[in-house]
C-alpha cells in the first residue's frame, strides 16, 4: 500500500517526528486502508530501532552523517558538471534555476544579476501552482514579485539572509511582499565573483518553516561558487558572439558600400561612353565640344567612386592620387602631348571625404580644362601648374596657374557667361570656401577651404 511505503521511507530517512505526526493525524485513515498488523509492526520496529540507535550509538550517527555527506557531495559534483557544461547564458540560467531549487528545497527562486551599476532580474522559477521558468531581464526597481527590503539589505551588506518564520519574526516582517504572499521560509544569498557582488539568489518556501537548513545552505554555497564562474564565462562568450556579429555586420556593410561605389562608377563611365559615342554622329564642332566637356565632368565624378572602391577606408580617398588620375584623362582628351603643354604637379598627401572630393574634382576638371582649351590661344607650348597644400591655419589650398595669354581685363569671375566658371563659383560656395583670381602673369586661381563634415541623411 502507498501508506506503508510512505511510512517506510520516512523511517529510512530518519524522519521520526514526521512518522509520529503521520500516525496521529491519519490514524483513522490508516485503519480504513486496512494496513496489515504484521507490516505495520515491521515499520514500528524500524522506527524504534532508529530511535534506539540515535539515543545509544554515536557511531551510527557518524556513519549516517557520513552517508548523507557523501550523497550531498555526489549531488554537488553532478550539479556542478551540469552547470559548467553550459556556455550559452540563457541555457545556463535555466539549468541553474532548476538545479538550485531541486537541491535547496525551494518553491520559488529568483536570480538577480548586476548589469553596469544596477541589479536586473535575470531569471525566475516556481514549482507551484505550476512549474514555470522565466527570463524577464527586468530592473529590480520595476520588479514587484520579490521582497525588496531583503534584496536591498543583501546588496548593501553582502550578508546571507535566512528567515525561518518570515511572517512572524525578523526585521523583514513588514515588507509589503511578505505581508501579501505570506512565505514561511526565505533564503537570500549574495553571489560574489572576484570580490565583487555579481548577483543575488532569492529562495522561498510557502509550506514549511525552517526549510532552508544549514546543510542546504552549504550545498547552495558550493553550487553557487560554480555558478558565478559559469555566469562570467557565459557573459564573456556572449560578448565575443556580439563582437563577432558586429564585425560580420561591418564587413557586410563594407562589401555593400564597395559594391555601391563600383556600380556608381560603372554607371557614370557608361554615361561618359554614351556621350563619346554620340559625338561621333555629330558634325557641329560646338556641340561636339559641349559633349566632350560633359563627358569630362562625368568622368571626374566617376573617378571619385573608383578611388573609394579601391580604398581600404570607404569614407575618404587619397586626393593627390585622384588628381593624377583625373589629369591623365584630361591630358589625353585635350591632346597635351601633341600640343607640347606640360602639367606640373606639386601635391601633398591629403585625404578628402566624398563630401569634399566630388566638388573639388569638378572644380579642378573645369579649371584645368579651361586652361588647356583657352589659356594658350594658338601657341603650341605652355605650362600648367597645380598645387595641393595645407596652409598654416590647416585649411586646404588648391592653386592652378598657367603661363598662357590670361583672362581679359573685362572678365569678372563671379559674373561670367561661361558655364564652366559659373559652375566653379557655385562649387566653391558648396565647399564654404574662398576663390581668388590673379591676372598679373598668365592666370592664377587659388581656392581655400576646409574639408566638409559628413552630414547625416537620416
Amino acid at each position: 500500500m502507498k501508506w506503508q511505503l510512505i511510512l517506510y521511507k520516512y523511517c529510512c530517512w530518519g524522519a521520526l517526528a514526521k512518522v509520529r505526526d503521520f500516525e496521529l493525524r491519519y490514524s483513522e485513515l490508516l485503519k480504513q486502508n486496512q494496513i496489515k498488523e504484521s507490516n505495520y509492526s515491521n515499520i514500528q520496529q524500524l522506527r524504534n530501532s532508529l530511535v534506539s540507535d540515535r539515543e545509544v550509538s554515536s557511531t551510527a550517527t557518524l556513519i549516517q552523517t557520513d552517508s548523507l555527506a557523501t550523497l550531498d557531495l555526489f549531488s554537488i559534483i553532478k550539479a556542478s558538471q551540469a552547470i559548467s557544461s553550459e556556455i550559452v547564458l540563457d541555457n545556463l540560467l535555466s539549468k541553474m534555476m532548476e538545479i538550485v531549487m531541486e537541491n535547496a528545497g525551494a518553491q520559488k527562486s529568483i536570480l538577480c544579476l548586476r548589469q553596469d551599476s544596477s541589479l536586473v532580474v535575470a531569471a525566475s522559477a516556481t514549482i507551484t501552482p505550476k512549474r514555470e521558468l522565466k527570463l524577464p531581464q527586468v530592473s529590480i526597481a520595476e520588479y514587484t514579485n520579490i521582497p525588496s527590503s531583503i534584496i536591498n539589505y543583501i546588496q548593501s551588506t553582502r550578508n546571507t539572509v535566512i528567515v525561518d518564520r518570515a511572517t512572524k519574526e525578523g526585521i523583514f516582517v513588514n515588507d509589503p511582499y511578505i505581508i501579501e504572499h505570506q512565505p514561511k521560509s526565505i533564503l537570500g544569498y549574495p553571489i560574489i565573483f572576484q570580490n565583487k557582488l555579481q548577483g543575488i539568489i532569492y529562495l522561498e518556501n510557502c509550506l514549511v518553516e525552517g526549510a532552508f537548513t544549514p546543510q542546504k545552505l552549504k550545498i547552495l554555497k558550493a553550487l553557487l561558487s560554480q555558478v558565478s564562474i559559469s555566469i562570467e564565462n557565459a557573459r564573456l562568450y556572449k560578448n565575443l558572439e556580439n563582437h563577432a556579429s558586429v564585425q560580420k555586420s561591418l564587413k557586410q556593410k563594407e562589401v555593400l558600400l564597395k559594391e555601391i561605389h563600383h556600380r556608381v562608377k560603372n554607371n557614370l563611365f557608361v554615361v561618359a561612353s554614351l556621350l563619346d559615342f554620340q559625338s561621333n554622329y555629330i558634325d557641329d564642332p560646338e556641340v561636339i565640344k559641349l559633349l566632350e566637356n560633359c563627358q569630362n565632368r562625368i568622368t571626374s565624378m566617376a573617378l571619385v567612386h573608383q578611388h573609394l572602391y579601391g580604398n581600404s577606408e570607404l569614407n575618404k580617398i587619397d586626393f593627390a592620387e585622384y588628381i593624377r588620375s583625373l589629369l591623365d584623362n584630361l591630358a589625353y582628351s585635350q591632346g597635351c602631348q601633341e600640343r607640347n603643354i606640360n602639367l606640373i604637379l606639386d601635391l601633398d598627401p591629403i585625404e578628402l571625404n566624398i563630401e569634399s572630393a566630388n566638388p573639388c574634382g569638378l572644380i579642378i576638371n573645369e579649371l584645368i580644362s579651361n586652361a588647356l582649351e583657352h589659356g594658350f590661344g594658338d601657341r603650341d607650348y605652355g605650362n600648367v601648374w597645380l598645387n595641393l597644400k595645407h596652409n598654416l591655419a590647416g585649411e586646404i589650398v588648391i592653386t592652378i596657374q598657367d603661363d598662357g595669354i590670361g583672362f581679359g581685363d573685362h572678365l569678372d569671375l563671379h559674373n561670367s557667361d561661361s558655364l564652366g566658371l559659373e559652375l566653379v563659383c557655385t562649387l566653391v560656395e558648396q565647399l564654404e570656401g574662398k576663390i581668388e583670381l590673379d591676372k598679373t602673369k598668365g592666370t592664377k586661381i587659388e581656392i581655400v577651404f576646409q574639408e566638409l563634415a559628413y552630414k547625416s541623411r537620416i
